[in-house]
């Protein structure tokens, strides 16, 4: 199970005993260090691999199963339009369900 830790800016993967087994917070993108910032929310497919709302940076992060960067889209947004991120991330969370 994977839980959206929005207070602290990460992902936390939790085992059925209630241990945490993955925390992700930053990651590698494309030579830089880059960082989730109020993550909202986090989708798992059948396959394991995380979309995560990143709610303050307007965007969507795709993580592989084991918890590496693949991509991410949705170009960041200025601080006064953290609402439209919000709505739009969803909004692609729920296509990529559909879809899915």
């Amino acid at each position: 199970m994977y839980v959206a830790d929005t207070g602290n800016n990460r992902i936390v993967g939790i085992d059925l005993d209630g241990g945490t087994v993955k925390i992700i917070d930053q990651f590698e993108a494309n030579g830089k260090t880059d960082r989730l910032r109020a993550p909202a929310g986090v989708f798992v497919t059948t396959t394991g691999e995380l979309y995560v709302a990143d709610r303050d940076n307007g965007r969507i992060v795709h993580f592989s199963a084991g918890g590496h960067y693949i991509s991410k889209s949705g170009p960041p947004m200025p601080p006064e339009d953290h609402i439209t991120g919000v709505a739009r991330c969803s909004l692609s969370l729920m296509l990529t369900r559909i879809t899915s």
